[in-house]
């Protein structure tokens, strides 16, 4: 039988030509895909060994390696592989051994699950160490020990290493030479400050030479011991002597004592006139007397020809012509609520054209300064 005949063919063949022979006969399609199913098994060996190792060197997830290192509340108790519900689990053990809030642990919140706001819980590496030794296992064991020796590394990193000898020499030599550089900076900074101090002094040194002469000039006339007698300023205006004294008087810059014309206080510092004491002869009984006569600087010169000509008194605002304007507004009011009440009507000031109610049936100025500057021009 051919059957048989095969077999005793394959009896009188060596075995390793057997199995050559029986891939040979093997499809190419075939021997691809154990090819690749090699390949896959293998990769399959190594992902597992570096997820082994991997999980050998961090057992247990740990946010911030640092002093205030956390630990997944959750991750821990899928570690511990406790049987009890985490939640449950978790608040058990915080009401048991009084962990605080804020202290050994943080809640939060990460979303939804089945309609309810999931809650994790943050542990300390204290309670999470404490949580694994009181679990009572293997796992608590693993866990503890873990947590121990993330803390010795901690330590260990943070640990300041004391500096040598020389060490400690090149740090100060380096702190040295940052503050000679900082005391350098700020004695450029002052140098310039410096300069620009000294340009300012010298400009102001140059104004101050361009002026001085204008000043001593203006000084020298204004404080000249020249005096001038009344008579001398009222030539200024076309007037006499007798129209300025009425008019100084009635402007209240000064008053008569005997026969002797004085400032008002109010006037008497400013350097505007001095009281001197003049000596005469008496034509008539051939006898000397003296007397006291106000006498202006040229100070006081100009004040009365912007006090006349310009209505501006700086020792005394009621003489300025802005006040005055608003003091003859409001004669002007008055006399149109009195305007009825008058017997001798109302007339118009020659000298300023002012309407006003009369007193007597001639007068023909508001008020008597105006009778004096109407005489004066």
């Amino acid at each position: 039988m051919p059957t048989l005949g095969f077999l005793t063919n394959l009896s009188k063949t060596p075995p390793n030509n057997l199995i050559v022979n029986a891939l040979c006969k093997i499809p190419a399609n075939i021997c691809k895909l154990i090819c690749t199913l090699k390949l896959f098994v293998y990769l399959c060996i190594i992902i597992s060994l570096i997820f082994t190792k991997i999980k050998k060197m961090d057992l247990i997830k740990i946010d911030n390696k640092e002093e205030n290192s956390a630990v997944n509340g959750r991750e821990l108790h899928n570690f511990l592989e406790s049987r009890q519900e985490f939640s449950k689990w978790i608040h058990s053990r915080i009401k048991d051994y009084d962990f605080k809030e804020g202290v050994d642990y943080v809640k939060v919140s990460t979303g939804f699950s089945i309609g309810r706001r999931k809650k994790e819980f943050s542990l300390s590496i204290a309670m999470a160490k404490e949580l694994a030794m009181l679990e009572g296992n293997e796992k608590g064991k693993q866990a503890r020990k873990y947590f121990i020796k993330v803390e010795e590394e901690f330590k260990k990193q943070h640990t300041i290493k004391p500096l040598s000898q020389l060490e400690l020499m090149q740090e100060s030599i380096k702190a040295l030479i940052e503050q000679d550089k900082r005391i350098s900076e700020q004695g450029k900074k002052i140098e310039e400050q410096d300069k620009r101090l000294i340009s300012i002094e010298e400009k102001a040194n140059k104004q101050e030479k361009e002026l001085k002469p204008k000043a001593d000039y203006y000084d020298k006339i204004l404080d000249s011991t020249g005096l001038l007698t009344t008579g001398n300023v009222a030539s200024e205006f076309g007037i006499k002597a007798q129209g300025l004294n009425q008019y100084l008087q009635a402007k209240g810059v000064q008053y008569k004592e005997g026969k002797s014309w004085v400032l008002k206080k109010i006037y008497l510092d400013k350097g505007l006139g001095r009281q001197i004491t003049e000596t005469f002869t008496n034509k008539k009984t051939g006898k000397d007397f003296s007397e006291n006569r106000l006498k202006w600087t040229q100070k006081g010169k100009e004040f009365i020809i912007n006090l006349k000509r310009n209505g501006i008194d700086p020792y005394n605002e009621k003489n300025n012509l802005a006040h005055q304007i608003k003091k003859i507004q409001g004669v002007n009011i008055n006399v149109e609520v009195n305007v009825n009440t008058s017997q001798f009507g109302e007339a118009e000031c020659k000298n300023c054209g002012t309407v006003f109610t009369k007193k007597v049936h001639n007068q023909k100025y508001c008020k008597s300064m105006c009778r004096l500057e109407f005489n004066d021009k």
